[in-house]
């Protein structure tokens, strides 16, 4: 456990960086020279023989880290799978026990109108297990995601289970997923005309299951703009877009397509998830991309235009959940099961380890840890954090992990945080830190906007400045420097669940940033002359200045409308605090803590 004081002082904000290692206990073996007697190789042979054997025999059952995440995925998953069902029952559409043996109801008809491609039943089948949430949980905390890390979707119809299942790993992650859905499905996904996946969406929405829907969609088929489909397809996938009131991608060509879902996505996102075999997405079923979790994108080769191969250039992570018959092998999650298996079934939720220290010292090449922060008592953030040894650093001839870091933001005043090691396979931690000097932020006057709004925050009044795609609010700012940027939608006091919105910056004809945030309507914060509207809850946007003066236009994304920016400040202010944390494996695995003070002052740091 770390304990932290920092004194912000006035009105200034710090941050927290903190770097996380996690090292491994390895016994050095020297090597002699020259022979050794044969009674000697007999001893050690026999010993080694004797040790192997007594580590067979102490082989023990263990809960997975992460068993009490998987388990809700998996209840979640298996809960709106009974909503679908009823669903189906309620629209007098039957179920063809024959091909969907388990009658879940998730598996549609093998021709429609709206169907695109061929589809594998068996693996279909295979989709339905609930417990595939579980290993969607495990490729998302391998990505070391955080509450509230944005990621992208994209999927089609093809496979309706799959993509309830990445909902709940999202929904217990605590994630804000940002979906744009192609509605054409292969054979015996959801292709029936008026249960399309859209409308399985909107009703685990309604039913209050998930609380996320696609932003935008689009027709499917090839290039994603409904070629392969008849007239008639086209026409009904158009309406259950009407009926779900989602906006529609109208792309002439596959560059377009996939250019307008990057619009979407924002630079924000943590992680891209792809279900199906989109050419949009992933380039189709040529693609080189492998199924499963792929971390190190920037590796790729991807042939072609896709989103994939876009992400795989920031280096983000990809998840692809395709050949499904391959990633229950891997999970060890049956083929087509008769019946389902129950939530809780298989080695996602329990592993085999050895219950003497014998083989403790080798923990593999990666290892997943928690980290609790905790402010003042009162709040809590879990980071989450995966790690592999490092092939360069060493501590006293230890090999140990690559670093990790995250930020705390502390506001003004005194705040004591705690930190706490959880769910980690090792109990000890070495921490180092960095800060620097805090500048104070410089308000920026827009040199013009639509309107002024005053909004009434923690009984202060903020003066905001209005924007929309046409009339962006346009500042003068001098490098190098910051830029803060607060925007907040303008709601209808009817308006419910999340909002998606993208802010863009640009100077002159060039794009500088591009960030997404997902939103609801504030429950604190007050326009003070304008009844009709009520700002949502804000979101913050920030930009490095290089030397020199701009003019940079801020609006958001057309289906935005109006948006307030309070005014733009200038020069960060905060002190940044670095620490890395190193974790030793010890021979037991269980978890006890480190305490270390650190008090934060305007030019001070103390480390005790």
């Amino acid at each position: 456990m770390l304990y932290v004081s920092s004194d912000a002082g006035g009105s200034s904000h710090r941050q927290i960086d903190l770097n996380c290692y996690h090292g491994w206990y390895h016994t050095a073996m020297k090597r002699r020279h020259g022979k050794l007697p044969v009674y000697t190789l007999a001893v050690v042979a026999t010993i080694t023989i004797l040790l192997f054997y007594i580590e067979e025999r102490n082989k023990i059952t263990k809960d997975d880290p992460y068993l009490m995440e998987k388990l809700q995925a998996a209840t979640i998953t298996q809960k709106a799978f009974e909503i679908i069902k009823s669903l189906r029952d309620s629209l007098e559409l039957p179920i063809d026990v024959i091909n969907d043996p388990n009658a879940t109801g998730l598996i549609g008809d093998q021709y429609t109108p709206i169907t695109y491609g061929m589809g594998n039943l068996t693996e279909k089948l295979t989709t339905l297990n609930p417990n595939f949430a579980a290993a969607i949980v495990d490729m998302f905390i391998q990505c070391g995601l955080e509450e509230n890390d944005i990621i992208a979707v994209g999927w089609s119809g093809c496979y309706p289970a799959i993509n309830i299942a990445v909902l709940a790993a999202c929904k217990v992650l605590k994630l804000h997923p940002i979906i744009v859905t192609s509605v054409a499905a292969s054979m015996w996904g959801a292709t029936i005309p008026n249960l399309t996946w859209l409308d399985m969406e909107a009703t685990l929405w309604k039913a209050g299951v998930f609380p996320y829907r696609s932003v935008a969609v689009s027709i499917g088929g090839k290039n994603d703009a409904g070629m392969g489909l008849s007239p008639e397809g086209r026409k009904l996938i158009l309406e259950a877009i009407q009926r779900n009131n989602v906006r529609l991608i109208e792309a002439r060509s596959l560059q377009e397509a996939v250019n307008e879902r990057l619009a979407i996505y924002g630079d924000s996102v943590k992680l891209f998830v792809n279900v199906g075999w989109s050419s949009v997405n992933i380039g189709g079923a040529e693609t080189d991309l492998q199924p499963g979790l792929t971390l190190r994108t920037q590796m790729l080769r991807l042939k072609g235009t896709s989103i994939a191969k876009a992400i795989s250039q920031r280096g983000i992570p990809i998840v692809n959940l395709v050949e499904f018959e391959k990633l229950a092998h891997k999970y060890g999650l049956p083929i087509a099961p008769i019946p389902l298996p129950p939530v809780g079934e298989g080695k996602l939720y329990h592993k085999t380890v050895y219950s003497v220290p014998l083989a403790s010292a080798d923990m593999g090449e990666t290892a997943t840890y928690k980290i609790i922060v905790e402010e003042d008592d009162l709040t809590t953030k879990v980071i989450r954090k995966t790690t592999e040894r490092s092939n360069n650093s060493h501590l006293n001839g230890k090999p140990i992990s690559k670093w990790r870091s995250f930020y705390v933001y502390v506001p003004p005043d005194t705040h004591t945080y705690r930190f706490h090691l959880w769910k980690a396979p090792s109990d000890t931690m070495l921490v180092r830190f960095r800060f620097q000097a805090p500048r104070p932020w410089t308000m920026l006057t827009p040199i013009s906007y639509i309107r002024q709004l005053e909004a009434i925050e923690r009984e202060r009044i903020i003066t905001y400045y209005t924007g929309d795609v046409d009339t962006p609010v346009v500042i003068k700012v001098d490098g190098p420097n910051k830029l803060k940027v607060v925007s907040r939608l303008l709601l209808d006091y009817t308006a419910i669940g999340r909002k998606v919105y993208t802010i863009t910056i640009h100077e002159g004809e060039k794009l500088l940033k591009r960030i997404t945030h997902v939103t609801c309507k504030s429950e604190t914060v007050t326009f003070k002359d304008e009844p009709k509207f009520v700002p949502s809850v804000a979101g913050v946007t920030y930009l490095d200045i290089a030397r020199g003066t701009h003019i940079l236009k801020i609006s958001p994304n057309p289906d935005a409308g109006e948006v307030g920016f309070s005014k733009p400040v200038s020069t960060y202010t905060g002190i940044p605090l670095r620490l890395s944390m190193i974790l030793w494996q010890v021979i037991s695995c269980h978890l006890s803590y480190v305490v270390i003070y650190l008090m934060v002052s305007e030019q001070l740091l103390t480390y005790m």
